[in-house]
């Protein structure tokens, strides 16, 4: 038996939309609004999908989606564009 477990999990670059979300299995996911339109790393498992910045450290975490055509927002990135234009996010 290995001394350690393997971890079973995929990773893809993948743009963000002008939103700052990306697509993942036909679901979406948030990332911030500072990667908007940028690539960011994302790692998938069976039940977590992480967005990684540049230096592969978590921006946000999501619970995985099943289905299709659902979203997952995490609002703790936006807070900050929010309270400067509230009418940012629709």
């Amino acid at each position: 038996m290995p001394a350690k477990e393997y971890e079973c999990v995929k990773y893809e670059t993948l743009k963000a939309d002008k939103y700052g979300y990306v697509k993942v299995d036909l679901n979406l996911y948030s990332t911030s609004p500072r990667y908007a339109l940028n690539k960011v790393l994302v790692k998938i498992s069976y039940n977590k999908v992480d967005v990684l910045n540049d230096e592969n450290q978590v921006i946000v975490n999501h619970s995985r989606l099943y289905g299709q055509y659902r979203k997952s927002m995490k609002w703790q990135p936006y807070l900050n564009l929010m309270a400067k234009r509230p009418t940012a996010l629709k």
